[in-house]
């Protein structure tokens, strides 16, 4: 579990040598599903996947999961649930996307959990394929939500897709200003990991959008600066610059 949470960390702060960690935490013997499988190497190896663009790869691996912890309860399940909807958003699967989400706000309401997390992947799948005020409501929600429990990993989800939604809206000044909140929430805590949270090209299209063409070049640029450092200076992986 120690290697797993250091793995974890290099990752959200950039660093090239999350890969390494990571498998070496998949190299030992793996815990017993009992309740806790949200916390396990293989879980987060997943979501490695899904930050890799390694998509249809991490979409098998959390449907197993799904299968061992399904009839369970609480947090366990419920983080299997958001990361099939994510996944299922990227890849088109929308009806997915909307069904997991759905499923894991169920759980979170009946097992009493934080709703942000939930919100969040909700916000996600609506505006993948359901309703752009929809998405609105739940990241504005999830906003609100974060803040008030000093949850900056979620805060900074809800403002990009809140973002997200609004430059699809067309309310682009509002969109700009939710995604310059992330950048200014990331520069705070010395967080730079582009292929995590991926609101640099968002934000770039607002900008031009606004006619701040030199401060959107600004943003890739920094961005890729930062891809290339998290990929241990290659130029060549799932997200890099070309």
């Amino acid at each position: 579990m120690a290697l797993c949470i250091r793995a974890i960390a290099a990752r959200v702060m950039g660093r090239p040598d999350h890969r390494a960690i990571m498998d070496a935490a998949l190299a030992l013997p793996q815990p017993a599903v009992d309740g806790r499988l949200h916390m396990a190497p293989r879980f987060h190896a997943a979501r490695f996947a899904v930050f890799d663009d390694r998509l249809e790869e991490a979409r098998q691996d959390l449907l197993r999961m799904l299968a061992l912890t399904e009839r369970g309860h609480g947090e366990e399940v419920m983080e299997v649930l958001r990361s099939l909807s994510e996944v299922s958003a990227r890849l088109g699967r929308c009806a997915d996307a909307l069904h997991f989400a759905d499923r894991a706000i169920r759980i979170t309401e009946d097992a009493a959990l934080s709703p942000g997390p939930a919100w969040y992947n909700a916000a996600v799948a609506e505006l993948a394929g359901g309703s752009v005020q929809r998405a609105v409501a739940y990241a504005e929600r999830g906003v609100r939500a974060s803040e008030q429990e000093r949850d900056s990993i979620f805060l900074g989800r809800h403002l990009h897709v809140l973002g997200q939604a609004r430059l699809r809206g067309g309310d682009v000044r509002r969109g700009v200003d939710a995604l310059l909140r992330i950048r200014a929430l990331e520069r705070e805590q010395g967080v730079s990991a582009p292929l995590v949270l991926r609101w640099h090209s968002d934000l770039a299209a607002g900008l031009t959008a606004l006619g701040r063409h030199e401060e959107a070049a600004e943003t890739i640029a920094s961005a890729r600066e930062a891809i290339t450092v998290e990929l241990g200076g290659r130029h060549d992986g799932p997200g890099g610059p070309e």
